[in-house]
């Protein structure tokens, strides 16, 4: 796991200190990534080949692109801030 983190901030060029948290599955990596994106507002797309970090690729592929398909709902303005946020939390 430490290894996928380690190459996950590289991607993202942030510190791995970033993820240091109880990060057990792949969701958990993804949530991390959601909410720095939302804390630190990077914009920009989501890192789809991250999926090539993960052993299942299917689930986190399908994880990743519903978090795009959210922020592209929101840099259109079909959905608000709050229903964005209101994503994240579920």
């Amino acid at each position: 796991m430490w290894k996928q983190t380690k190459d996950i901030a590289k991607a993202l060029n942030v510190h791995e200190e970033n993820f240091f948290t109880r990060a057990e599955t792949p969701e958990d990596i993804i949530r991390l990534m959601i909410w720095y994106d939302w804390e630190h507002g990077c914009g920009g797309s989501v890192p789809i080949d991250t999926i090539l970090l993960f052993d299942n690729f299917e689930e986190v592929e399908k994880l990743l692109k519903e978090w795009y398909s959210q922020k592209e709902k929101l840099r259109a303005r079909t959905i608000t801030r709050a229903k964005y946020l209101e994503w994240m939390l579920h």
